[in-house]
């Protein structure tokens, strides 16, 4: 039995060197394999009762215990507190000094983290410990090593390191690593301070700070954020330098300085605010002062939203955007999403609901950015009521809802639209069937200020509209077996019969209506038309089968639809002027999506006009999935209109597929197949690379830029993307991740 001496003691606590690495524990280390391996700890052979979590057990091949004066340990000594364990060759206590020295052959684990070196210093008194020289430590958790000359702990509050080195590359193949003379973490407000730190790159030093903050944990921190830079040929060469500010727990703000070298220096700002009593807001603002690109003008937009409930009952939402010319967003966004906007939105929405009713108030105007759309009717305001009553099997229900609505607009009629629609149903269901008779009747009334063109015609007129549906279907389902598996096989038909007679409508505007696209919801809609302007005249009955493939929790395997209108008279009512509908048959709609494998995803869709033998509109969409480092996107579109410069055709093609353990290329190529020019709507192409440590994006990119431009520049904007990710530490790049995430449905972040 090996001697043994038990030590009460303060606690010794383990440096955590370097846990800046926040991000770490998220990453992705399949790619290291076995280098990075944390030394195995061993069965410690101290026991004892345990005096509670300060208490120490000291156990030596040889030792000397002088009560109150020095003990010394001698020979394979371990110390263990709680799930600390401490070995070294030799350990002398001074009780005196209030000190313990551990030398020779130091190792120390506890809960993920290994330290290392020739000596160990601890002074009891001030709960400070120093391990040196040539300290060496691995965090398990974060993949994180390195060494410092010196390693000092001050209780639980701070650590700081001096002359140290950290990476996450399998030691022995650090690509990168960091280096400072000092370091210094405070574990009370979770933030990390280096000086004079270079980070190396393949053995070469790439950058440099003098002084650097970063956190320790998810807990903000204010400070410089990484860079970004691109190469485009709308900004030329782009560096992004954003500085955070960490103004309080439920809002903070960033400023950022974007320089482009075409260009000139634009300042962004970006204020959020999450707060219980005043709900959640953003404000960003962006000026670019002396455009060299746009006449040397002075460049603007700004964007607010807020976001509050109020109560339970009551909630609001704003959203304002604006900028200072229609090329804004062409020019200095970021994104095809942003370019392709035709009207900036400023709105003010205030929500109730409870009580058995809901009530809806909106104020809107827009900001036109496409010289080639109209500008859209203003809501100064729109009121609507609802309500909410739960619906009651075999049993009378009645709702209503009702809507006050003035629409402004500087060119055109404009005026004031009440609308009221009381209804009555009386459903009957069961398991497998429902029978659900409807009856509705739709006033419409108006106080208009006519324009000079149509100032002949009445300034209040009103409608009304009685109307009434059928819905019934049915529910059938068998098991089936496929495969070896068992499933449910659902037959469901349904016929749906609505009757609203004609009413002349030629008199009033069109503030907000429009004819929605045709698909297989559409068959069952009371109006044809959306917005309140126009109510349909149908004597109709829509005609559907539904079938689905469920598995043995109910989920959805496969589903197909297919649907038409027979209509028993001409439509009448028409927008804008329009010839009536004669045909007797609506077009064929029909969908389907299965998963016929795990890996395999299909959509598609179809609208088919019986009448001419033509297909309308057609829809397919195609994903191979194999794994989540791949992906293969295929889809078609096809939507024909009766003036062929609108009839849009456009296929699509996005992946991202290995080149290997490393390489991944991702692309995307989006065609307008009916246009006679470049066929190009967007384009880019471009290689991952990921090591065990480090990641590297390079994207080359072309969008075609939207509306007519005033300046005569191309109409398309190229660019060149890179990043550049150190995993563990911090990426720099501009923003290529989200690109891809947005751009490519499937795609999954390596790295």
């Amino acid at each position: 039995m090996r001697p043994s001496a038990r030590l009460l003691l303060l606690a010794w606590a383990a440096p955590a060197v370097l846990a800046s690495a926040a991000r770490a524990a998220d990453d992705d280390w399949s790619q290291c394999g076995a280098g990075f391996q944390v030394p195995e700890r061993p069965v410690s052979e101290v026991t004892g009762p345990g005096d509670g979590p300060e208490t120490f057990y000291v156990s030596a091949d040889e030792g000397d215990f002088v009560e109150g004066g020095v003990s010394t340990f001698t020979g394979n000594v371990e110390v263990e507190q709680g799930t600390r364990l401490l070995l070294t060759d030799e350990l002398v206590h001074t009780q005196p000094d209030g000190t313990i020295d551990a030398r020779g052959n130091v190792r120390f684990w506890d809960e993920g983290v290994f330290i290392a070196g020739d000596r160990a210093r601890a002074e009891i008194e001030r709960d400070v410990i120093t391990v040196e020289p040539a300290a060496t430590f691995m965090l398990e958790d974060r993949h994180g090593h390195g060494d410092a000359a010196v390693l000092t702990r001050f209780g639980d509050e701070r650590t700081t390191a001096e002359d140290a080195t950290y990476t996450t590359c399998n030691p022995g193949d650090a690509d990168w690593r960091v280096t400072a003379s000092h370091v210094e973490f405070d574990h009370v407000e979770e933030f990390g301070t280096a000086r004079n730190m270079w980070v190396e790159f393949k053995g070469q030093r790439v950058f440099y700070t003098p002084w650097m903050s970063f956190p320790l944990s998810d807990r903000r921190k204010s400070g410089f954020l990484p860079p970004t830079f691109g190469v485009s040929g709308s900004q030329g060469i782009e560096l992004t330098t954003p500085y955070y500010f960490n103004l309080a727990p439920n809002y903070d703000a960033t400023l950022t300085a974007r320089t482009m070298s075409d260009r000139g220096v634009q300042a962004q700002g970006e204020f959020r605010l999450l707060s219980r009593d005043y709900g959640s807001a953003r404000l960003a603002a962006e000026h670019l002062p002396s455009d060299s690109k746009y006449n040397d003008d002075n460049r603007t937009a700004f964007d607010l939203s807020h976001r509050h409930r109020w109560s339970s009952r009551w909630s609001t939402d704003a959203r304002l955007e604006w900028v200072s010319d229609p090329e804004y967003l062409d020019d200095l966004g970021s994104s095809l999403s942003q370019s392709s906007r035709t009207h900036l939105p400023r709105r003010f929405d205030a929500r109730y609901g409870g009580g058995g009713w809901s009530a809806f108030m909106r104020f809107q105007d827009f900001r036109t950015v496409d010289r080639t759309a109209g500008r859209p009717y203003a809501e100064l305001p729109r009121i609507f009521l609802r309500t909410n009553l739960p619906e009651k099997n075999r049993a009378p229900n009645v709702r209503a809802t009702a809507e006050l609505t003035y629409f402004e607009h500087r060119s055109r009629t404009t005026g004031t639209r009440v609308d009221v629609q009381p209804s009555f149903t009386y459903p009957l269901r069961t398991a497998g069937t429902f029978v659900t008779p409807k009856a509705s009747l739709h006033f419409t009334g108006y106080d208009l200020n006519r324009t000079v063109a149509e100032a002949s015609r009445d300034d209040d007129p009103s409608r009304l509209v009685p109307s009434f549906s059928l819905d019934s279907g049915l529910f059938l389902e068998r098991p089936v077996t496929l495969s070896g598996k068992s499933l449910t096989h659902t037959i469901e038909p349904r016929l749906y019969y609505l009757r609203v007679p004609f009413e002349h409508q030629d008199d009033l505007p069109s503030f907000d209506t429009s004819r929605p696209s045709f698909s297989f919801a559409q068959l069952f809609r009371e109006n044809r038309f959306s917005g309140g302007d126009r109510i349909g005249d149908a004597d109709q009955v829509t005609v559907s089968l539904t079938s689905r493939l469920l598995d043995e929790r109910g989920g959805e395997l496969a589903r197909a639809s297919i649907g038409q209108i027979r209509h028993f008279r001409d439509r009448k009512v028409t927008l804008d002027g329009g010839e009536p509908k004669t045909t007797r048959a609506s077009d064929l709609v029909a969908e389907v999506e299965t998963r016929p494998a795990r890996e395999w995803r299909l959509r598609a869709g179809i609208q088919y006009d019986t009448g001419t033998d033509r297909t309308e509109k057609n829809a397919l969409n195609l994903r191979y999935q194999p794994d989540r480092r791949s992906v293969v996107n295929v889809g078609y579109r096809l939507v024909r209109d009766v003036h062929p410069s609108r009839t849009i055709e456009q296929a699509d093609l996005s992946f991202v597929w290995p080149l290997g353990s490393n390489w991944r290329t991702v692309g995307r190529w989006t065609l307008a197949l009916n246009e006679d020019r470049d066929q190009t709507q967007e384009a880019f192409g471009g290689l991952e690379y990921e090591s065990c440590c480090w990641g590297f994006r390079a994207v080359a990119r072309r969008f075609r830029r939207s509306g007519a431009r005033s300046d005569g520049e191309d109409d398309y904007s190229n660019g060149l993307y890179l990043q550049l990710v150190l995993k563990g530490l911090t990426g720099a790049g501009s923003g290529t991740e989200a690109l891809l995430t947005r751009s490519i449905p499937g795609y999954g972040n390596e790295f």
